[in-house]
C-alpha cells in the first residue's frame, strides 16, 4: 500500500498514485489520510513547503483540514523540518489526548517532538518511544525508532567513532536490514529536523 510505501520511506511510487487520488474524489483511503500520506511522501522527497500546503500548516497546526492522528502526526514531522519547533509539541499533545490515534500516531508525532527539542526534554520523550514501541512486535515502527535515535545520538555524539553513535547506527541498519531496507527517505527527513534543533 501507499501508507506503507511511505512508513518505509519510499515516497517514489506513493507521489504519483497520489496526484491521481487528489483529483478523484473516489480515493481507496479518507481523505485525511490521502492528505497524510501525501504530505509525508513530499516531505520525503524534500518537497517540504508543498508538503505544508496540502496539509494547510503554513500557518501552524490549527490550519489542519482534520484531526486524525496520522494526519496530525503528518504534520508534526512537516513543521519540525521546516523549523517550526511549537508545532511537534503541539501536535504531540493533540494526538496523545486522541482516543482514535494508534500507537504509530503517537510514536510519529512523538519522534518529530523528541528530534525537535535538544537536550533532556527530547532525550526523554525519546526514550519513552523506544519503550513503549519495543512492546510492539511491530517491525517497521521499530526500525524507524532505531532510525531516530541513531540520528539524535549523531548529533548528540559528534565524533563518528563515539561508542554511543556506533552502537545506535548498528542497532538501526540492523533492524532496517532486517525488513529488506538499505535506505529510507526518513534519515535526511530526520537529520533535517535534528539539525534544526
Amino acid at each position: 500500500s501507499r501508507s506503507t510505501e511511505v512508513q518505509l520511506g519510499q515516497p517514489e511510487l506513493t507521489l504519483g498514485d497520489l496526484l491521481s487520488y487528489s483529483e478523484s474524489s473516489e480515493s481507496p483511503v479518507g481523505v485525511d489520510e490521502v492528505v497524510a500520506i501525501g504530505a509525508l511522501a513530499l516531505a520525503q522527497a524534500g518537497r517540504l513547503d508543498e508538503a505544508a500546503a496540502l496539509l494547510g500548516v503554513d500557518d501552524g497546526i490549527d490550519g489542519l483540514p482534520g484531526r486524525t492522528g496520522y494526519l496530525t502526526s503528518a504534520a508534526a514531522i512537516v513543521c519540525a523540518a521546516l523549523g517550526r519547533l511549537d508545532a511537534p509539541r503541539t501536535a504531540a499533545a493533540l494526538v496523545a489526548e486522541d482516543p482514535t490515534a494508534t500507537y504509530v500516531d503517537r510514536a510519529t508525532a512523538d519522534l518529530a517532538l523528541a528530534l525537535a527539542v535538544p537536550g533532556p526534554e527530547g532525550d526523554a520523550v525519546l526514550e519513552r518511544i523506544v519503550a513503549s514501541v519495543s512492546a510492539t512486535d511491530d517491525a517497521v515502527t521499530t526500525a524507524l525508532v532505531a532510525l531516530a535515535v541513531s540520528v539524535r545520538t549523531e548529533v548528540t555524539h559528534p565524533d563518528p567513532e563515539a561508542p554511543a553513535r556506533v552502537a545506535a547506527a548498528q542497532d538501526s541498519e540492523r533492524r532496517l536490514a532486517s525488513l529488506g531496507i538499505t535506505d529510507t527517505a526518513w534519515r535526511d527527513l530526520y537529520r533535517r529536523i535534528a539539525a534544526r534543533a
